[in-house]
């Protein structure tokens, strides 16, 4: 077989499975974000992210530009190819843009507090193998953009603007439905009928995905991006040396607790303080602050008591994170947990471990933390 046939077989292959290679590239850009990006505030990274929208933005011009056009000038071969180079371009430049949100958006929470953002891009997903209508096509990858730029916006901008709370969240709401306003147009110029066939679904579903992130964000569901938990541990005493480290002194454990719950329970007399220390990951120069709650379980009502709260600012650009910790005394047997929140109670991360009471003080491990 000459190299031209082999072209040819390959080009048809291609243009035949265009829909199902469309979810195997998209799958290819999780790949590639999980070797390549680090840190959300490194210019690198925003590089790689802005790239990968501008080429899922050109990509659905183009897709859409050329189905309508091809409908006019008839002229579908050539159309069919540029059609399926676009649109496996979109789905690989999508997969690496929500992938890098996976990565991030995990590191800022933990995945009980996260499940939520995860599901809807699971859905993204597997719905792309469903809408293959032509106008459905072009709402469902409008919609997904639109999704994209807003995660990035909402924490690209707090970066930039080195500030973080509601104000800032909904002021970069509304910077990506300017976005996606000029995006609209663009496409409007370029392919007017798709437009026209699909403004009143796409303007209902651009209005859901901003109703649904402002819910996910006021109720604490949304991680707080770019904030991370890069550690958090229950110690018997924390100190801070003159030289920035800290000292800790940490519960031993036998060896089995590493494939056991025992390494959740510490132990200590009536009257001894526990201490919880952390490290917040925050983009350089950023300035906010930090909670750590104390929580009790309670058999009775069958829910966390909160026992002590305790605030305190961080400063970012420290690649471990800015380090900080508390403690709480009294504390009796019983279930506890210290969560990681912000100011407005969106979880970052925590700890929760039992507590026993001890006649004798239990056997500790002394670490410097630099």
């Amino acid at each position: 077989m000459s190299i031209v046939s082999r072209y040819r077989t390959t080009r048809d292959w291609v243009i035949r499975n265009e829909h199902h290679l469309s979810t195997i590239v998209f799958f290819g850009g999780f790949v590639i974000d999980n070797l390549t990006l680090t840190r959300i505030d490194l210019w690198f990274d925003n590089a790689i992210l802005l790239s990968y929208l501008v080429i899922s933005g050109i990509s659905i011009l183009v897709i859409n530009t050329v189905r309508e056009r091809a409908e006019r000038l008839e002229q579908k071969r050539l159309s069919k190819r540029i059609h399926t180079v676009a649109m496996l371009a979109m789905h690989f430049a999508l997969g690496g843009v929500f992938s890098a949100f996976i990565i991030f958006y995990t590191r800022s929470a933990d995945i009980l507090t996260s499940w939520p953002l995860l599901l809807l891009i699971l859905i993204v997903m597997v719905a792309n193998e469903f809408f293959k209508k032509p106008y459905q096509e072009t709402v469902f990858q409008i919609s997904i953009y639109f999704l994209a730029i807003f995660l990035y916006t909402i924490f690209s901008i707090p970066i930039l603007l080195k500030h973080v709370g509601a104000l800032i969240f909904v002021a970069s709401s509304f910077v990506s439905l300017l976005l996606i306003r000029l995006f609209l147009r663009c496409l409007r110029w370029f392919a007017p009928d798709s437009m026209y066939r699909s403004r009143a679904p796409l303007l209902f579903a651009i209005g859901a995905i901003f109703i649904v992130m402002q819910v996910l964000y006021f109720t604490n569901i949304l991680p707080p991006i770019p904030l991370s938990l890069k550690s958090g541990n229950v110690y018997h005493f924390v100190a801070r040396q003159t030289d920035g480290s800290y000292v800790v002194e940490r519960e031993t454990y036998p060896w089995y607790a590493l494939v056991s719950r025992v390494k959740h329970d510490v132990h200590l007399v009536s009257g001894a303080p526990l201490y919880f220390f952390s490290a917040v990951f925050a983009p350089e120069r950023l300035e906010t602050s930090v909670v750590h709650r104390w929580e009790q379980y309670d058999a009775m009502t069958d829910s966390w008591i909160v026992k002590e709260t305790i605030a305190f600012p961080i400063v970012g650009g420290r690649p471990d994170g800015f380090r900080g910790y508390s403690s709480y005394t009294p504390l009796s047997a019983g279930s506890y947990r210290v969560s990681v929140v912000t100011l407005r109670g969106q979880m970052l991360g925590g700890e929760s471990f039992r507590v026993h009471m001890s006649e004798l003080p239990p056997e500790t491990k002394t670490d410097v933390i630099k």
